[in-house]
């Protein structure tokens, strides 16, 4: 095709800067719609916008390469596609590109801004707040900052003459870095604090918060800076990196780890293993964070009530977002952050205060705005994805048919239970369908039409199946909810066979055969069968890598248990001089209770006074076995006391000081919700959910499953750590989970979304 300068769609014409004879005509109602256009700045495709700061021979490149698209290919893809070539252009043009708020809620497909940074010419202020005079020395000579951007270091629990020194030995050059001491009035040390007092002394239009163990030139930050000029832009900053090539951060994204806790997308990945397409999230760090002056005063700064350490970045970027704003990370624009270099990182090393706080926060974003965003896959260890543009939700069909593997006092079967009573409550007419009989079965048949007891047969005796699909039949259901992967093996061939739509409900980390290669392969075909085409629930994150090889992007959600007690319980007690350890739940060789005479065997070695309560015996060879060991033992310091199966496990959270479990596989443990709620803190083996549920060395710890050194460290912990103060901020961990409400909310709400897709 030859070159050409234009490019015709509809509307008015647009003329570049530097190229009279060139222009592009643009639809009038999409620059009606632009805040900040000015004639002679912007093209537009569509919802696309590029501004033109750009050379005649990328103008014509583009005008090339797209005029014969217009009309004929989705505009988000012509969008990119411009994006893409000005990327690979070869000059020196800095572009970042993000969904427009404006647009994305009136199109179902992401929609996408291009923006082409110009110098930056008002003045900078960047402020590095910092404790280590050598890492601010090492920060600032990467950085080489020009006259026009003044530098404010404050130093806070440092040696200011040491730094003073230092800056005269190694930065004289420079005659725009501002140090100064600043002191903490109650002591201690607060991120949001410090930068709040900097930020007000600031002279500059544009921020930059800088930590001081991140390198990044001048020449890369301006174009960051530049994107500023936009006022629908909020934040902006670039993609950060470890050493060796590893992202560390690329975009803050909430809601995504631990129920409503922000992640970082790509973190840990190669750096090319992303796309450097700059993306609009959340949130940025505040490592290396770019904002207008007036925007950041107007936001009232960091919140130093509530993040003063962690999450005020996150914090900033979700109220930014409640604005209309876009927070940006441009991606393609790398910089080196040794993390945690000056107060450390990980879990553990965050206030359980700042945790829950962010959690709520934002739940309360998402119940007023919610940003546009992306589809990318955003934690390697899951693969979770972010959800975009959601569809539209319908009301929930009028018949449902909860299949459940028992009605026994187990945590599966209470979902399935809670399921079928937030069906019912949302008026939709619930059949349950039980393999097993069990102490819920009055509880499930107060809240169903009708109760089927289909029995274990079911997977083992063609006519038992055959009238259970008959039964299916004549009820004529909307749709079926499979509790647990093997009533997903079970319920699948009938649903197919009527073509009725099937959600899984995954309560088992285990492999599919784990479950069902006693009843045969063909079973175990069924689940996997049911996996791939069905939509499938998972109580936790860690779970969906057990079942990752049979799941699509878009077939699979993770929906936490919830846990909201009836009653208010008192202030737990100081320990007494025995230290009391209960473990609730069925006892079995799952649950593996055996390993409780690994811990008693450690803490009577130590001589410390303790005694264990296992509540759930239910009788068994487990149990007969558990109680035969029990009755051999002579200990002096520790002891054990085996209670039956109950309901009313309260007296007996109440009366501990350390809540422990030993099961060799959990998924989402109600238990260690409870146990959080009655002020307890967990030890648990660190199977799946108990890895997002406990943070070592705040609530509690976890253990290699049946890896008895491992559990003997976290006892010779817990034994002289402070067990009230861990239980307080177990409870206080407890908000990150959903309450009955909030579940109930998105139980509905889920539903509501997948199953029409399911039934087309």
């Amino acid at each position: 095709m030859q070159a050409t300068n234009k490019l015709t769609v509809q509307g008015v014409t647009l003329t570049p800067h530097d190229t009279p004879d060139a222009h592009f005509t643009v639809p009038q109602a999409v620059l009606n719609d632009i805040v900040d256009w000015e004639p002679g700045d912007y093209i537009a495709l569509a919802a696309a916008f590029v501004e033109l700061a750009l050379p005649r021979v990328h103008f014509a490149t583009v005008a090339e390469r797209f005029s014969a698209y217009s009309g004929n290919t989705p505009l988000e893809y012509v969008s990119y596609l411009v994006a893409d070539t000005l990327l690979s252009a070869e000059q020196a043009v800095t572009m970042a590109v993000t969904p427009s708020p404006r647009f994305a809620k009136l199109r179902e497909s992401s929609t996408y801004l291009a923006l082409f940074s110009a110098p930056v010419k008002s003045r900078v202020s960047i402020i590095i707040p910092s404790c280590n005079p050598d890492n601010v020395v090492h920060a600032l000579r990467a950085l080489q900052p020009p006259e026009h951007v003044e530098v404010l270091v404050a130093f806070n629990n440092a040696d200011f003459l040491r730094a003073g020194q230092l800056f005269v030995q190694y930065l004289s050059e420079f005659s725009n870095i501002r140090p100064f001491s600043y002191q903490f009035a109650g002591g201690g040390f607060s991120f949001a604090e410090v930068c709040n007092f900097t930020a007000g002394i600031a002279t500059g239009d544009a921020l930059v918060f800088l930590n001081d163990d991140l390198h990044i030139s001048w020449a890369q930050l301006e174009p960051i800076v530049a994107l500023q000029r936009y006022r629908q832009l909020g934040a902006a900053a670039p993609r950060l990196d470890w050493y060796g090539d590893v992202v560390q951060n690329a975009g803050i994204f909430g809601g995504v780890q631990r129920n409503s806790m922000p992640g970082l997308h790509g973190r840990g990945l190669p750096s090319n293993a992303i796309n450097p397409m700059p993306i609009s999230c959340d949130a940025v760090s505040g490592a290396c964070l770019s904002i207008r002056k007036t925007l950041f005063d107007e936001l009232g700064g960091f919140n130093e009530q509530d993040f003063a350490v962690a999450y005020n970045d996150v914090d900033l970027g979700y109220r930014l977002i409640a604005r209309g704003k876009v927070c940006l990370s441009v991606n393609h624009i790398r910089a080196l952050h040794v993390e945690g270099d000056s107060r450390g990182t990980g879990l553990g090393n965050d206030k359980p205060s700042e945790e829950v706080a962010i959690a709520l926060a934002y739940r309360q974003l998402t119940q007023g705005v919610r940003a546009a965003r992306f589809n990318l896959p955003l934690d390697p260890e899951t693969g979770a994805r972010l959800p975009c543009n959601e569809r539209k939700q319908l009301p929930l069909p009028k018949k449902a048919v909860v299949v459940t593997h028992n009605m026994k006092l187990e945590g599966a079967s209470k979902v399935a239970l809670r399921v079928a009573k937030q069906l019912t409550e949302a008026g939709v007419k619930v059949y349950v369908a039980a393999l097993e009989d069990g102490k819920l079965k009055h509880e499930f048949a107060a809240v169903a039409e009708q109760v089927y007891m289909a029995d274990w047969a079911l997977l083992t005796d063609k006519p038992v199946y055959a009238a259970y699909e008959h039964w299916l039949h004549s009820i004529e259901p909307d749709f079926v909810i499979a509790n647990t992967v093997i009533c997903a093996a079970a319920a699948y061939p009938a649903s197919d066979r009527l073509e009725l739509p099937q959600i899984n409900y995954i309560h088992e980390s285990e492999s599919i055969n784990e479950h069902l290669d006693h009843f045969g392969g063909y079973w175990v075909d069924r689940a996997a069968q049911s996996l791939v085409t069905s939509f499938n629930i998972f109580v936790s994150r860690y779970t969906v890598n057990a079942y990752r090889h049979y799941l699509k992007n878009s077939n699979w959600a993770i929906l936490y248990n919830p846990f909201e007690a009836d009653a208010s319980v008192p202030a737990k007690h100081e320990r007494a001089e025995v230290l009391e350890f209960v473990s609730v739940g069925s006892i079995c060789e799952r649950k593996n209770q055996m390993m409780v005479f690994a811990a008693m065997d450690h803490l009577e070695s130590r001589e410390i006074k303790a005694r264990f309560t296992l509540v759930g015996a239910r009788g068994g060879d487990y149990l007969s076995e558990l109680r035969d060991v029990a009755g051999q033992r002579r200990d002096v310091y520790v002891s054990l006391e085996i209670v039956p199966e109950t309901k009313n496990v309260a007296p007996y959270y109440e009366r501990a000081d350390v809540f422990i479990s030993f099961s060799k596989m959990e998924s989402f443990p109600i238990t260690l919700l409870e146990a959080s709620y009655y002020g307890l803190p967990l030890i648990s083996s660190d199977v799946f959910g108990a890895r997002e549920m406990i943070v070592p060395g705040q609530n509690g710890f976890t253990f290699g499953s049946q890896n008895e050194d491992s559990m003997n460290g976290a006892l010779d912990i817990i034994a002289s750590a402070d067990v009230a103060g861990m239980g307080r901020n177990a409870k206080q961990l407890l908000a990150l989970w959903p309450t009955e409400g909030e579940y109930n909310q998105r139980l509905a709400g889920l539903l509501k979304a997948v199953l029409p897709r399911l039934s087309v």
